[in-house]
């Protein structure tokens, strides 16, 4: 197991070790992290270069960017960025639209 949080805010996490569990989630996206600029985004992409984790490009999503990887057990890691793009995606299959932000 890995974590990698030096940038988040979290408020509270707890770390289970459930192989099974983590097995049977594999591909799905329960984690999804904001950092505040594109430019944060990117050196996030820089570190898990640096670590040699296989990692998405940097993809214009919905409202900003957003970074794609995968924990240990197969889980897909979602990083955002606060800061918009200036395009709105949300009428595009698949994309989301924003509703509100934590914090």
């Amino acid at each position: 197991m890995w974590v990698v949080c030096s940038q988040f805010r979290p408020s509270g996490l707890s770390l289970r070790l459930n192989p099974e569990k983590a097995r049977a989630i594999a591909g799905f996206d329960p984690v999804n992290w904001a950092v505040e600029t594109r430019k944060d985004l990117n050196d996030w992409i820089a570190h898990l270069d640096e670590l040699k984790i296989p990692h998405s490009p940097e993809i214009e999503a919905s409202i900003g960017w957003l970074l794609v990887f995968n924990d240990p057990d197969g889980l897909e890691i979602h990083v955002y960025t606060d800061e918009s793009h200036g395009v709105d995606h949300g009428d595009r299959p698949g994309y989301g639209r924003r509703v509100g932000m934590a914090g």
